[in-house]
């Protein structure tokens, strides 16, 4: 049909394939879906004071942090809250590290 009525998925993302071995699966156990709110921090995961200056050598990631989701929120959330633990964590960590 080219279009996904019944979860909003964007054409061009329907179908993706993936045929192409070796594939890899893990366990992931429920875990919290999305935090409204929280800390702010900049896209170095530095955390902000209330006055949006960074407090130097704290770092917030994960449901911990937020901003993300803006004033709307997609109501497609799938296990959000870990992948940006992940991607987050790893941009914090990557820049307390080059300090």
């Amino acid at each position: 049909m080219g279009n996904d009525p019944d979860f909003g998925v964007a054409p061009q993302d329907l179908g993706n394939t993936l045929d192409t071995a070796p594939f890899y699966a893990c366990e992931s156990p429920p875990d919290l879906l999305v935090c409204m709110g929280g800390i702010l921090t900049n896209t170095d995961m530095q955390v902000l004071d209330t006055n949006k200056n960074i407090i130097p050598g704290l770092y917030a990631a994960g449901n911990l942090t937020g901003g993300f989701w803006g004033i709307a929120i997609h109501e497609r959330l799938s296990r959000p809250g870990s992948r940006k633990a992940l991607t987050f964590g790893r941009l914090a960590g990557l820049h307390a590290a080059s300090t």
